[in-house]
């Protein structure tokens, strides 16, 4: 893992692990890349990250099936007042079309968004 903190406002980091099995794991990726930004300034807070996943077996046995993906999250949130945040999360906005675990995708891209009110 690696971070760099470039000014008072923006960050990056990355990581990597490498997972050796002799034995097949379900949902355990054998590659896992991430590298990520964030910007802060004043009341808003944006942060983004784009992971690679390689090897990852959604299922094992006799016929071992691997999937490989890309994924791309993004989070805002801006601060309105001292007590009120509003926030709005993409994820997979890429829309990869991907399984963890066998017969069970994973949705395609997704936004939310909410508020958070803070007593």
């Amino acid at each position: 893992m690696v971070a760099y903190r470039i000014n008072a406002y923006w960050s990056v980091d990355a990581n990597y692990s490498f997972l050796h099995m002799e034995n097949p794991v379900i949902a355990a990726p054998e590659h896992k890349l991430y590298a990520g930004g964030s910007f802060t300034k004043e009341r808003w807070n944006v942060s983004t990250g784009i992971q690679y996943i390689g090897g990852l077996y959604t299922s094992v046995g006799d016929n071992p099936v691997m999937e490989n993906f890309v994924l791309w999250n993004l989070r805002g949130l801006f601060s309105a007042t001292k007590w009120l945040d509003l926030w709005l999360r993409g994820e997979n906005l890429l829309a990869q079309k991907y399984e963890i675990n066998a017969g069970y995708p994973m949705p395609r891209a997704t936004v939310i968004g909410g508020i958070n009110i803070n007593f």
